[in-house]
């Protein structure tokens, strides 16, 4: 069984431990790199919890994150939009069900907060996410980007 939990301004260590656990394990996945976070001081952490604008969810298991996503606000996109970003799930728990549960949860957040749509990016290779973002009910919406990987980044959208 996994619990979801919402972090708090005050677990910005928390959140860096499993970013950086992240970031190392599948770097490909995500626009920045282990370096650039892991230079990040503890005063970002905290802040980027406390802004009310954004949501971070972890999944534990025996009191350890086994799975991570964030609700952020798009730069300069629609404001019914919501952007899901830097969706991770530890490889001790892939096929389980956590990503599915931390979207969920999400998703939920969402529309709580009024939102219409969530938006997000997947790198054409990242086959597993894609397949898990098409199972959850997301489109593409025919847009990509280059991402910092090289790879092309597809764009997937899913109304709520």
């Amino acid at each position: 069984m996994f619990i979801l939990h919402r972090l708090a301004p005050d677990e910005g260590p928390r959140l860096k431990e499993v970013r950086l656990r992240a970031l190392a394990e599948a770097p490909y996945a995500f626009g920045r790199t282990l370096a650039e976070e892991s230079a990040k001081d503890d005063a970002f952490w905290a802040e980027r919890l406390a802004n009310p604008a954004v949501a971070t969810f972890v999944a534990e298991k025996d009191w350890q994150d086994v799975g991570l996503v964030t609700a952020a606000p798009l730069p300069n996109g629609p404001s019914d939009a919501i952007g899901l970003y830097g969706m991770w799930v530890d490889p001790s728990a892939r096929g389980l069900g956590v990503g599915a549960q931390l979207i969920h949860r999400l998703i939920d957040w969402a529309r709580a907060q009024g939102y219409r749509k969530v938006l997000l990016g997947v790198v054409e290779n990242n086959h597993h996410a894609i397949a898990l973002y098409t199972r959850l009910g997301f489109t593409l919406t025919g847009e990509a980007s280059p991402h910092a990987s090289g790879a092309c980044e597809h764009h997937f959208e899913r109304l709520l």
